[in-house]
């Protein structure tokens, strides 16, 4: 799949989770959430400690997201990456966005080999 058509269907999306929002305000995962939230998609934060974000629940893991989430893009360090990608594989999420600096290249290899079973 050529790396357009791939942007596309993420952004097709209309149920997408956030992971690595935060309580700083400048951090990048906020700042996604916010121009996400701004085009009208359905967002879902994602971070285990925090109850709320930006007035909305805030899931403590991935494993909790409602079923209607198909998407999700994460802004966490690539150790903590590396879980949740494993987490939305199991909960059946096949859109997954990693936002630059939320990988490194085991975590990169270690999704590949994954999609390809």
């Amino acid at each position: 799949m050529n790396d357009l058509k791939a942007i596309k269907e993420f952004l097709d999306q209309k149920n997408i989770a956030v992971a690595g929002v935060s309580r700083t305000k400048h951090k990048f995962g906020n700042a996604i959430y916010k121009e996400l939230s701004k085009k009208g998609y359905n967002l879902y934060p994602v971070n285990p400690n925090l109850e709320e974000y930006e007035g909305k629940k805030c899931y403590k893991n991935i494993d909790t997201l409602p079923g209607e989430v198909t998407g999700i893009v994460m802004n966490t360090k690539p150790a903590v990456t590396s879980r949740l990608i494993k987490e939305a594989e199991s909960k059946g999420i096949k859109h997954i966005w990693l936002q630059q600096g939320s990988a490194d290249k085991p975590t990169i290899a270690e999704t590949s080999t994954s999609q390809s079973n």
